[in-house]
């Protein structure tokens, strides 16, 4: 009877916390040392670097008597007045509209940079332009030009580059144009392309790294234009449900949030992802658990130092973004995790238990 005591309070223990299965010798994803500061000052690209970029798909024509460009350019433009009775705004800022050969055409603009829509019978039909938002072309807004012409689409142009760093939340960063006299064109056929008519064009696949001879970039079986993350197939783990809860609109305070939780949240949450195609949320990380995770209630595009170094991939002001720095273990069953983002960061420990994972906000920083 003694020795059945004696086992009781040491099994209560151990039925309540479950040590996760984690590989914790992955540098990508756990922390031993201490985090070094990798804050570096910035600095402007080389204006001879921006003029000597090629672009395959586009064509440049100088101007005389160009519109100016805008040093307070931010990234976005209101949309106009009687978009709102014609589209959802929910997407896109809508800049100039257009009727080409009787179908209405919308100039448009999110995070990713610049769109064309084409607008029949009240269906929309969103076009990558391969232009990304803040990175060296900034799209006019002017109306000097027709916006298509001869089956080309055309506007105004600048080269720019960013002088200044964004240093109030509120002020954005500074841009300069390098080369401000320009129209650019672009061949309809090339914007329209959808090569495996899978709803996104060929331009903006390739600016995301879809493969765009496949309608299932990471072989999951889930079509792109539905899967919560195309880029990487997704698996269950221990870190990956972690990851989904702190990338989810969960309220997890003081609360422990179970699998089963968590997939209710990801069918009921389905429609609404699936009604919004070209809507993500990106983050940097190169850690193997992030990049399989299933997400909850958002599209999710997973950056890794790869993407970093690509030339055509640029994340735009308005962008939001975010990353995850590396898991700090505190003990066999508790983790601490520090989630950054444009205005600020938070830093939560998370313990696994037999239930699931329950997180505890430590900190929060705003900038």
């Amino acid at each position: 009877m003694k020795f059945v005591l004696y086992l009781t309070p040491l099994f209560l223990i151990f039925s309540c916390e479950k040590k996760p299965d984690a590989d914790f010798g992955n540098d990508k994803c756990f922390n031993f040392k201490e985090e070094k500061n990798t804050y570096t000052d910035f600095k402007a690209v080389d204006q001879k670097v921006i003029l000597e970029v090629k672009y395959p798909n586009l064509e440049f024509e100088e101007i005389k008597n160009p519109t100016a460009f805008d040093p307070n350019y931010s990234g976005y433009t209101y949309s106009f007045p009687d978009v709102k009775n014609l589209l959802s705004p929910n997407e896109f800022q809508y800049l100039r509209k257009f009727n080409y050969q009787n179908i209405d055409y919308y100039l448009a603009q999110n995070d990713f940079g610049y769109w064309l829509i084409e607008y029949i019978n009240k269906v929309e039909r969103p076009y990558f332009l391969g232009i990304a938002t803040d990175k060296y072309i900034h799209v006019k807004n002017s109306e000097k030009f027709p916006l298509i012409i001869n089956g080309k689409l055309q506007v105004e142009c600048a080269f720019i580059r960013q002088v200044e760093q964004e240093i109030q939340l509120l002020s954005g960063p500074k841009y300069e144009a390098v080369k401000d006299n320009l129209l650019l064109k672009i061949n309809l056929e090339t914007i329209k392309n959808d090569s495996d008519n899978d709803g996104y064009n060929d331009l903006f696949e390739n600016y995301i790294s879809l493969n765009p001879n496949s309608k299932d970039s990471d072989g999951d079986g889930i079509n792109d234009f539905e899967d919560t993350n195309p880029l990487y197939k997704s698996e269950k783990s221990d870190f990956t449900s972690l990851y989904e809860i702190l990338c989810s609109e969960i309220d997890f305070y003081n609360k422990t949030i179970t699998t089963e939780e968590i997939q209710k949240l990801r069918i009921k949450n389905k429609d609404e992802i699936n009604s919004k195609p070209f809507v993500f949320s990106v983050y940097f990380n190169d850690c193997p658990y992030f990049k399989r995770i299933n997400p909850i209630s958002e599209k999710t595009l997973i950056l890794d130092e790869k993407y970093l170094k690509k030339n055509n991939f640029s994340v735009g002001n308005q962008f939001n973004y975010s990353d995850f720095s590396l898991f700090k273990k505190l003990n066999s069953h508790e983790f601490e995790i520090r989630k950054y983002h444009h205005s600020g960061s938070a830093t939560f420990q998370c313990e696994k238990t037999k239930a699931g994972w329950q997180i505890n906000t430590t900190q929060i920083v705003s900038i």
